[in-house]
């Protein structure tokens, strides 16, 4: 068999390369072709988490890749069994995985003593992952994906030079991809690109190997260089399936697949607040975008925000737009642990708690976040006028307290709010809040007589917090003398002596985030302020909150609209008053104040009048809207200036297309598996000379091949020699054939029933003497037979 041009790499006599079989056996999987591109798609995957820059020491992931590549190729082109080359496999990579991670250890150290710090690391990394607190152990990090890496290159290189399947390579490296892009910096498209062009190539390259074959076999002739030519089309289609996927909408982000993903959300979430406490001290990358209100937090590195327009928000008055509070805080983490929601919607009455001092407004919110579900509101959210969920506290209902549920209900605190539906770009929405109009005397009247649900959960703390820091808050607050002024002096404190710096470096491993803050660089942005004036406010039995969202954004007077674009993504804090609720507070130095009148004054108007009895009455939400909403929706649907066309991110379009893909090619294949293996409804009138055409198919590939002298009952003697636990079905297949060729009597329906019957209970038979004459053949004739796409039907 002649190799096309593109694989005619042949070696010098005097130098060291592969003998002729293992020329043969690579060429039959695709040739070095392939095996460049394999290299490249895994390689990459490896450059794109360094450059995520998730923690030091990732630079050595491209070694263990490379590793796994090199040993994936070496092992599949020998005669050893799959499981035994497995096993090898492990050995090697184990080793080959300590040496590359060794160099992380101090230079001083020897081979031995480097491993056993490794040893050291991973054992203390184990013990703190089974004691269910926060792990900060980033050489760990590194060992498990170098690990992974590792792994990947491996079963990459052996599902296409042993196996001949090119998608076992090619999606597990994308799902990696995808997982890295999305919660990566933005600039790791790139990566996902290069993957995107070496994976489609490296498909057309084997798929071509496949169709060669056939020519081949067939006697067809074809151009020797049409390599070439399939991987030049092969790339320029690449190139416009990306710029289809890059400018079409998808499915996620118009909405329709959000009812299919919903159920996995709160499992997904918790899988990421325990990726969060494993990894605490990895270098995360903040995001302004919606799907990053979950329901954990971890405090990291810097962050890199852009300018791109998030919302629209017409409202009475600017505020902060909040997206999710938390309630506990673990040392590295902040939690949502509300395990409750409810149903919010366009004439759902909500259970909200009454407070003193609040006014309710309506708000309108114009998104141009495709895909995205997290309601954004101005603090304290009581409710939606679109059909959602909200995950919220229930409060334990007051006697006589005068609140909005019906009697015998029990209030709910709103901690999130998700529509129903993802967004489109443009869609508008309201949300209905109740704004605290608390004054500073009110505030400081308010007392300390807590209640007991709101005491035990919001001035919760870990025991490891080190005492430096509430020793730090009572000194701060030592001159005030009610939670109040305490509170304000926590905030004032922060503003003047921490400065504001979004490119600070993550916490190290095994240094308590707020005491890095506060005592070592005296530095950090809003998640760092917000964070450090909630726990020196518990420390002093102050119960207190961190929340999440958006400040207020810029007032765009001729739309009457406060536009809210990504750099607006902040963080702050919210203190509880008794018979006021939730106030904010706002320690970052980089935000203006939060400005509260001294004392409070007589109503100015009927209107202030109306929004105190608003609470106190037994309305649902479309009464306060028709009262206090703001009356025309924002006009929505056209991109605003600044925006980027996609937003998206493109790692996101182009996996939802990889995952659909990769679904839709599991489903064909699983629909088609199942259809050879259940009997139809109604079988065709052909299906013995297909069934017998199958048998000599398998017959040949096994060595058994029908010769042109033998006639079929001469031939069924052979396969029954070979395959005596075959033998009853063999004769009926060959009995029915030689009736359906020569006899003038038909065959019955009943006896295609049988014969569907034969012919499933032979084929694994056929396979295991297929499997065990594979591994007589010398590599030549073996990786001959690997070519063809996976084991013959």
């Amino acid at each position: 068999m002649q190799a096309p041009a593109s694989l005619t790499l042949r070696p010098a006599a005097n130098t060291t390369a592969l003998d002729e079989n293992q020329r043969l056996a690579i060429y039959a999987s695709g040739g070095w072709v392939a095996f460049v591109l394999l290299s490249v798609m895994v390689l990459n995957l490896a450059w794109s988490v360094n450059a995520a820059g998730w923690a030091a020491g990732l630079s050595i992931v491209k070694w263990a890749a490379l590793g796994g590549i090199l040993a994936g190729t070496g092992l599949a082109l020998t005669r050893w069994p799959g499981a035994f080359s497995r096993l090898y496999a492990l050995i090697v990579g184990a080793a080959w995985i300590l040496f590359v991670t060794s160099t992380l250890a101090p230079a001083e150290l020897t081979l031995f003593q480097k491993v056993q710090v490794i040893w050291e690391q991973l054992l203390s990394w184990t013990t703190g992952a089974l004691s269910g607190n926060p792990v900060a152990n980033n050489m760990v990090f590194v060992l498990q994906v170098a690990l992974l890496s590792w792994w990947l290159g491996y079963l990459a290189a052996w599902a296409i030079f042993r196996q001949g399947r090119v998608w076992r390579a090619v999606i597990p490296v994308g799902l990696a991809m995808l997982v890295n892009g999305y919660y990566g910096p933005s600039h790791l498209r790139t990566y996902m690109l290069i993957f995107l062009i070496s994976a489609f190539l490296l498909i057309v390259r084997a798929n071509l190997t496949r169709q060669e074959e056939a020519w081949q076999e067939n006697g067809i002739r074809y151009a020797r260089d049409i390599g070439f030519d399939f991987l030049r089309d092969g790339a320029i289609f690449t190139v416009l399936v990306i710029l289809l996927a890059w400018v079409t909408p998808t499915a996620a982000a118009g909405g329709q697949l959000s009812s299919l993903f919903e159920p996995l959300e709160r499992p997904w979430e918790t899988v990421r607040q325990e990726w969060g406490r494993l990894f605490s001290s990895l270098n995360y990358q903040p995001s302004s975008l919606a799907s990053a209100f979950g329901r954990s937090m971890t405090l990291s590195g810097p962050r890199t925000l852009g300018n791109g327009v998030v919302m629209d928000i017409k409202a009475p008055n600017g505020n902060y737009w909040r997206g999710v509070t938390f309630d506990t805080y673990n040392g590295r983490q902040w939690i949502n642990n509300d395990q409750s929601t409810t149903t919010i919607g366009m004439d759902i009455p909500l259970n909200a708690p009454a407070y003193s001092a609040r006014r309710v407004i309506t708000q309108t919110v114009t998104t141009y976040l495709r895909g995205e579900s997290v309601l954004f509101a101005a603090p304290q959210p009581i409710g939606a006028l679109v059909a959602g969920r909200a995950d919220v506290t229930v409060l334990p209902r007051a006697p006589g307290a005068g609140s909005l549920p019906e009697a015998g209900a029990q209030p709910v605190d709103i901690s999130r709010m998700r529509s129903r539906q993802q967004f489109k770009e443009g869609d508008s929405y309201q949300v209905v809040s109740s704004i605290s109009t608390a004054d500073e005397t009110s505030l400081r009247q308010a007392g300390a007589a807590y209640p007991v649900t709101i005491q035990q959960r919001y001035v919760q703390l870990p025991e490891n917090v080190p005492p430096r820091i509430k020793a730090l808050a009572m000194q701060v607050t030592a001159n005030a003398a009610n939670p109040y002024d305490k509170a304000v002096a926590l905030e004032q404190y922060l503003r003047t002596t921490i400065q504001y710096n979004e490119k600070i470096a993550a916490p190290p491993a095994g240094v308590d985030p707020i005491d890095y803050v506060l005592f070592e660089t005296r530095e950090g942005y809003c998640d760092y302020y917000a964070s450090a004036m909630t726990v020196m406010a518990r420390s002093l039995n102050i119960p207190a909150r961190f929340v999440a969202g958006y400040s207020q954004g810029d007032y765009d007077a001729e739309a009457g609209v406060y536009r809210v674009r990504e750099a607006n993504a902040h963080s702050w804090v919210e203190v509880y008053f008794p018979n006021y609720g939730w106030v904010e507070f706002e320690p970052t130095s980089a935000q203006p104040t939060v400005v509260r009148p001294a004392q409070q004054t007589a109503p100015q108007d009927k209107q202030d009048t109306a929004d105190d009895e608003a609470l106190k009455e037994k309305r649902d939400l479309r009464a306060e809207e028709d009262k206090y909403g703001e009356g025309q929706d924002v006009a929505g649907g056209d991109l605003p200036a600044g925006q980027d066309f996609v937003s998206l991110p493109f790692a996101g379009q182009v996996g939802v297309g990889i995952v659909l893909l990769a679904a839709m090619g599991a489903a064909v294949g699983l629909l088609s598996r199942r259809s050879r293996r259940q009997q139809p409804a109604v079988l065709a009138p052909d299906i013995t000379l297909r069934i017998y055409e199958r048998l000599e198919r398998w017959a040949t590939r096994a060595g058994l091949g029908r010769r042109a002298s033998q006639t079929p009952y001469e031939h069924a003697g052979v396969l029954i020699n070979a395959l005596p636990e075959g033998e009853t079905p063999i004769r009926r297949i060959t009995d029915l054939y030689v009736q359906e060729c020569f006899s003038p009597v038909a065959v019955t329906s009943r006896d295609l029933q049988t014969l569907f019957v034969d012919w499933q209970s032979l084929q694994p038979v056929l396979r295991r003497y297929w499997s065990t004459y594979q591994r007589t053949l010398p590599l030549q004739k073996r990786f001959d037979g690997l070519r063809r796409r996976g084991q013959p039907r």
